[in-house]
């Protein structure tokens, strides 16, 4: 369980080593390489879903909807991923080790994309043994499901983001900010 003070105390913390250490500049290739490989991967599966329906003598332009739909929110998860990959490395990796609230993000934030990944899987589990689904079937979950879960995470993290902006506007309005 998280309190306040816990928060406020590490909102102390970080400020104080961010004061010290600055933030890092991290390279291209740091951010990078983890989102492509997701973007890669869900691709790659929905290919694979698809290949069944899209590859065979009867050609409907149609059916690469599925694919690029799916890559265009891959696509769009990947960049927002990537920011945010971007501004979790600026921060120095003894801050990042050592605050309590950085740790808790990180694991929300791992746990979310892994249930939006295990229902993409399922989804194209069912598509590839069901010989009533629908090609659209994966590529729907994907978009639905990782639209609900960016609500509920959005939900999810506003609580720390709120004990944490209490704790900045306290400090601004005592002038130590």
């Amino acid at each position: 369980m998280l309190t306040k003070k816990m928060i406020d105390d590490d909102m102390d913390k970080i400020m104080g080593m961010l004061r010290e250490q600055g933030f890092v500049i991290p390279g291209l290739w740091a951010v990078a390489w983890p989102v492509v490989l997701f973007f890669m991967f869900i691709v790659f599966v929905q290919v694979y879903i698809c290949s069944q329906y899209v590859f065979d003598d009867d050609f409907h332009s149609d059916r690469y909807f599925d694919v690029l739909f799916t890559g265009m929110m891959a696509l769009i998860a990947s960049l927002a991923a990537m920011n945010a990959r971007a501004r979790y490395l600026c921060i120095p990796k003894e801050v990042r080790k050592s605050s309590v609230i950085i740790r808790l993000m990180v694991k929300k934030t791992i746990l979310y994309i892994l249930i939006w990944v295990g229902i993409y899987l399922c989804a194209g589990a069912y598509v590839l043994n069901s010989s009533g689904a629908s090609l659209s079937t994966a590529s729907l979950s994907f978009f639905i499901s990782g639209l609900m879960l960016m609500f509920i995470f959005n939900i999810d993290m506003a609580r720390f983001e709120l004990s944490a902006l209490n704790k900045l506007y306290d400090l601004w309005k005592k002038n130590k900010l």
